[in-house]
């Protein structure tokens, strides 16, 4: 599915979509064009988003069900925003985010945390002493790993 978006192409596009039909129904009637690449011909030609986006794909916008909602299965409970679901005392104490020495990959040793301090070259780490077994300090560890209880609890 690799063709070119002709001008043909590209008009019956906007004609499908100002009258609602999804990007895998006008991929269906252009054909040789896959979904992606109408939803991003739809983004580079900066169309309108669908008042009524449906919830199932095929179905004209105007013509979309409205949802009706139901608490069947306990699927739409309303929380009550009153509570907090995690409570302050469930998390550790925070520590303050130390200073990285950023390091550079040959200067790092065994004791040092490897951390990384940013996502370009020259690459750095953070370089704070470790714990025994650790490749983080004890902030980066924070960070890093989630105590098993609190993962249950917030999935909860």
């Amino acid at each position: 599915m690799n063709q070119t978006w002709t001008d043909e192409n590209t008009e019956l596009l906007r004609e499908l979509w100002r009258e609602g039909f999804s990007a895998a129904e006008i991929a269906k009637r252009i054909g040789g064009v896959s979904r992606n690449a109408v939803i991003g011909k739809v983004h580079r030609l900066k169309l309108d988003v669908h008042p009524n986006a449906p919830l199932v794909e095929g179905n004209r916008h105007p013509a979309a069900p409205k949802r009706i909602s139901s608490n069947k299965g306990n699927r739409h409970i309303k929380l009550n925003k009153s509570v907090n679901p995690h409570p302050v005392e469930e998390r550790p104490a925070p520590i303050p985010a130390p200073r990285l020495l950023e390091l550079s990959l040959l200067e790092l040793e065994n004791h040092n945390c490897r951390w990384p301090a940013g996502d370009r070259a020259p690459f750095t780490f953070c370089g704070h002493r470790v714990d025994d077994g650790e490749v983080y300090c004890t902030y980066h560890c924070r960070v890093a790993y989630v105590p098993r209880e609190l993962r249950v609890k917030r999935a909860a």
